[in-house]
């Protein structure tokens, strides 16, 4: 009996030839439909595939002996005879996600559907660019899903989401565990023994933001996403803008200020060096130096650290510094914004990234800054929104794309 990662898996290599890779072909266009479909007739097959109902007919029944097909029985019609509709069995075939933070790790097993069947949210992790971090890496995942409620024989995938400049094609990061010489997506594959999309976590939150608000219609979308870092995902006619070397979108490197702080890049004035999370913990830090008073004065004073989440905490709790750092950080990214929507005009411009948590204390100063700097023509004609997705978005978003990659969607 064959299982769905047989048919699914990269056969390119594989001896098979003549009648035998043509019907191992046919099989997995037949598994990709019903992937995307859901459940459809033998007629239904034989015209997506161009080819005779005997020959569909011949697939679906051994797809059935290997318990990768059901059949749904027949359907109600209008007159003649019913026919019987098939669809793929959903305990058949799963994904992983893994979203790598700066200071937790989550985890999530999702079926063909992108139903949720096992998830574990912001484990505690420190991303740093170490071997030890890379190897402890690659055996959180692997106890993950040792761990998980799932049959390791279904796992068709894993897609893992990290921040910095990555190259999905070729699964290169050249920002963390770039010291191998080697691709990581190579690495955790030969560590874990599945099949590794490893993307940019921004492209990863873009594409779980394009697909969650995919019924408004919009087919040219714009997420920006500020977290520890800063940077653009940018959906052109419903497909994720890549580049020519797949590093499209690294919007917070542009040089914008005249000062003197080294980037994570290694110049100096980026845009990501005032509007980030990073920025803003460096700022409080050095206004509670300077003497300003805050709620999280005593934490500075006793040497322990002050991180992002914290500030936006006390901007809600009325927090009059943290709000004002917001603020004039929200004014600074609309300025950029605007020239986002001066070069792109996008039908839809999303907020989201940690930051994103602060609200109107962020979106506010933004939207006054896109209306004052952008063209008028351009910014009217597009929607502003702030995430609706909980910060699993990158979770979510670059299991589907593994998803996806797999099924050759």
């Amino acid at each position: 009996m064959k299982t769905i990662a047989y048919y699914l898996n990269d056969f390119s290599k594989s001896p098979l030839r003549g009648v035998q890779q043509k019907s191992l072909l046919y099989k997995r266009r037949i598994i990709t439909f019903l992937a995307v479909n859901e459940a459809c007739t033998l007629s239904d097959l034989a015209a997506e595939l161009n080819t005779s109902i005997p020959t569909v007919t011949k697939f679906v029944f051994e797809l059935i002996a290997d318990k990768i097909i059901v059949d749904y029985g027949k359907i109600e019609t209008s007159g003649g005879r019913r026919p019987n509709l098939y669809g793929l069995a959903q305990s058949s075939i799963c994904f992983v996600g893994v979203d790598v933070c700066h200071h937790h790790i989550s985890f999530v097993v999702t079926d063909l559907r992108n139903n949720v069947i096992d998830i574990k949210s912001h484990e505690p992790f420190e991303l740093v660019n170490t071997e030890v971090c890379l190897d402890e890496l690659c055996t959180r995942i692997s106890a993950y899903i040792e761990g998980a409620d799932v049959d390791p024989t279904k796992i068709l995938g894993i897609g893992v989401s990290l921040s910095g400049r990555i190259n999905s094609n070729t699964g290169y990061s050249y920002h963390y565990f770039n010291f191998t010489g080697r691709p990581l997506s190579e690495i955790i594959e030969r560590r874990t023994g599945f099949r590794v999309l490893v993307e940019n976590d921004t492209r990863a939150g873009c594409y779980a933001e394009y697909a969650n608000l995919e019924a408004e219609g919009a087919s040219n979308m714009i997420y920006f996403y500020i977290s520890y870092g800063l940077a653009a995902g940018i959906i052109v006619d419903g497909k994720l803008y890549y580049g020519k070397s797949g590093f499209a979108g690294e919007f917070g490197h542009i040089p914008l200020f005249e000062n003197d702080i080294i980037c994570q890049c290694g110049k100096k004035g980026c845009l990501e060096t005032e509007v980030s999370g990073i920025a803003l913990e460096r700022i409080m830090e050095e206004r509670i130096r300077a003497g300003y008073t805050t709620s999280l004065s005593k934490r500075c004073e006793q040497g322990e650290p002050i991180y992002a989440k914290d500030i936006i905490e006390a901007a809600k709790n009325d927090d009059v510094l943290s709000i004002e750092l917001i603020e004039e950080m929200g004014e600074k990214a609309g300025r950029a914004i605007a020239m986002l929507l001066n070069i792109f005009n996008p039908e839809l411009f999303i907020v989201g990234g940690l930051l994103a948590g602060a609200g109107d204390y962020l979106m506010l100063p933004i939207k006054s800054a896109v209306n004052k700097y952008a063209a008028n023509l351009v910014h009217s004609d597009t929607r502003f929104g702030l995430s609706t997705l909980d910060d699993n978005a990158r979770l979510f978003g670059v299991t589907m794309l593994i998803r996806e990659k797999i099924l050759g969607l």
